[in-house]
């Protein structure tokens, strides 16, 4: 078994620079950063560089490893659930849609079968430090639409291999990066795959985000530039500039074969009902034309419930449960059952969830951007309650979690010029494919760790 550092190594060394060392780091790591176009659009118009903390989450080859089979194992099981979907009534029980949204997901099913592929994050927290880290890794939800960080993953190792490794060379001559995959790559190939996979000959893909209203993160301009690099044309498109000519889907006027979408299905109806026409981006999933394809629509957070409920085990392999059982969060929608703890007691949802204020949190089931989400802990009982009951109105709509153990790191960090040593809750984002895994990390002085909330990004490098 291959030695693992002490937690803190990387940062104590950093410590023992002199201050003006510390601060030419940040800067550099700042202007390497607004070159590498690590770019978040604000609301009311105009981009901010999105900070990149000065302390990369480091991983042994083996580690990596460990990781990326979990979580083969983790979208396998989505695709059970995807596939036996409408003969298991609690699936549905526990990844529910609107009856519109359904009307058209069952189209959809039928039309597309089991030809699925996604392009998925899993976040979870963790500490790759000590004998125990695997203990320590718990995924708490997955993304399977529209997925963010892809290319700040490698844009973040990009900038701390540039402004970081020739320090660490001269402090630590012994220090050996390994490659890691570019996430840009994983998506690629993913794109390839699923066009093979359904007869598709592909020339060009339109990558289709919504671009009428400003905020969020900058990347499928990263995409567009890099497919084209790799041979394939690509286009960029709001979901309300597609549109149908004999046949053939265009994006803002040029034929596409393909879509990668940030837009879930959810959305492309609710534009519909506003007066847009969406026949085109019907039409593609009716086609499996889509990545993430339909399948991606059971990104909520509930989809964890499945993997932690005992009566439904018998759906998975043996490994898969035992890993559902050591890195999966538990988690329940929230509505009026009796159902299993995490312990595999009986319990009466709503009571368990009343007296387990201080170790649990609420989240929205189908949000994203950390919209929404309580942590018991910081809340009175009478306030926790109010929650509860709110949550409780909308069946469905909502999910308790147990509280998964926040991972803190220090980093040097700069407030007003002034250098300090800083304690941040850190989350880390698993982009898996058969081809290789990329890992893109986020810190945060919240608990809810997210770039849209205050966050910035925490590059992972692995090393020997």
């Amino acid at each position: 078994m291959e030695k693992i550092q002490k937690a803190n190594w990387l940062h104590e060394l950093l410590l023992t620079l002199p201050a003006a060392r510390q601060r030419e780091l940040l800067r550099s790591v700042r202007k390497i950063s607004h070159k590498e176009r690590i770019l978040y659009e604000k609301h009311r118009g105009g981009h901010k560089v999105i900070p990149l903390f000065v302390r990369p989450r480091l991983l042994k080859p083996f580690q990596l490893r460990y990781c990326r089979g979990i979580i083969l194992e983790l979208q396998k099981a989505i695709q059970i659930i995807y596939n036996h979907y409408f003969e298991e009534p609690l699936f549905q029980e526990i990844l529910p849609f609107p009856e519109i949204e359904k009307e058209h997901f069952i189209r959809f099913y039928q039309a597309q079968g089991r030809a699925q592929t996604v392009m998925s994050r899993w976040d979870a927290v963790s500490d790759y430090s000590g004998a125990n880290w695997k203990k320590y890794l718990r995924f708490v939800e997955w993304n399977g639409v529209g997925i963010g960080g892809l290319y700040y993953a490698i844009a973040a190792q990009t900038i701390m291999q540039k402004a970081l490794f020739p320090l660490l060379k001269e402090l630590k001559p012994n220090f050996r990066l390994v490659k890691m995959v570019d996430s840009r790559e994983l998506l690629y190939r993913q794109i390839l795959r699923h066009a093979k996979k359904v007869g598709i000959r592909l020339k060009r893909v339109g990558l289709v985000e919504e671009l009428r209203e400003l905020g969020g993160p900058l990347e499928f301009e990263e995409f567009r530039d890099y497919f084209k690099k790799r041979g394939l044309d690509a286009v960029l498109s709001d979901p309300r500039d597609l549109s149908l000519n004999k046949g053939k889907i265009l994006a803002r006027g040029k034929v596409v074969e393909m879509i990668y979408r940030d837009s879930e299905l959810e959305e492309i109806l609710d534009m519909e009902k506003h007066g847009d026409d969406m026949r085109a981006f019907k039409e593609a999933f009716r086609r499996n034309a889509v990545l993430s394809s339909l399948m991606g629509e059971f990104d909520h957070k509930s989809a964890l419930e499945v993997l932690t409920r005992p009566d439904l085990a018998r759906y998975f392999t043996p490994r898969q449960r035992n890993i559902f059982r050591f890195h999966a969060v538990w988690t329940r929608l929230l509505r009026p059952i009796f159902t299993t703890g995490p312990d595999g007691k009986r319990i009466d949802l709503y009571a368990y969830a009343r007296r387990k204020r201080e170790t649990s949190v609420i989240k929205p089931n189908r949000e994203f951007g950390g919209k929404g989400v309580t942590f018991g802990k910081n809340l009175s009982q009478r306030e926790w309650e109010r929650s509860l009951e709110k949550a409780f109105r909308h069946p469905s709509g909502w999910v308790i979690q147990e509280q998964a153990e926040n991972r803190q790191k220090k980093f040097i960090t700069s407030r007003r010029r002034k250098l300090q040593e800083e304690s941040l809750n850190v989350v880390d984002g698993h982009i898996v494919t058969p081809d290789g895994i990329s890992i893109i990390g986020r810190g945060s002085r919240l608990e809810v760790v997210n770039v849209a909330r205050q966050g910035g990004l925490v590059a992972t490098l692995v090393y020997r």
